[in-house]
């Protein structure tokens, strides 16, 4: 598998209607009763695939919580609904980790932790600067 192949089952998953997506995003790893990563091969990962898999794994972690964080501040639609997005790709990758037998990277799921220092630290300016203005909040979502 490549991650071209990843990125597609992602984008996928993504794509299912809210309606048919009953049960996700709540750590189930299905959506409409079904595995999504059921229909992938299981193959040996190479090194690159993995990493892929692991750094999209907390990637996602990030971009839920900076959104979760600024939501705090700002009472904007915007940032209740993307997280509930974010936290559907979080499981999807979880369930190609543990198809793949991957180590998962999120030992910690509070809110702002990260086992990654470069995403510790892009979280911890994303936020910052998020938090200057709801304006500077939107291009961080942005971002």
């Amino acid at each position: 598998m490549n991650k071209s192949l990843i990125c597609l089952m992602l984008i996928a998953a993504a794509s299912v209607p809210q309606s048919a997506d009953a049960g996700c995003g709540q750590g189930k790893g299905r959506c409409g009763g079904t595995r999504l990563s059921a229909a992938l091969p299981h193959e040996d990962l190479s090194a690159a695939e993995t990493a892929s898999l692991v750094l999209m794994r907390e990637e996602e972690k990030l971009a839920r919580d900076v959104y979760l964080t600024l939501g705090q501040t700002y009472d904007l639609q915007v940032f209740v609904n993307i997280p509930r997005a974010e936290q559907r790709h979080m499981d999807r990758v979880g369930d190609l980790l543990a198809k793949y037998e991957v180590a998962d990277p999120i030992t910690d799921d509070s809110i702002g932790r990260f086992g990654n220092p470069q995403l510790q630290t892009l979280y911890d300016d994303l936020v910052a600067k998020g938090q200057t203005s709801v304006t500077a909040a939107l291009q961080v979502g942005a971002t």
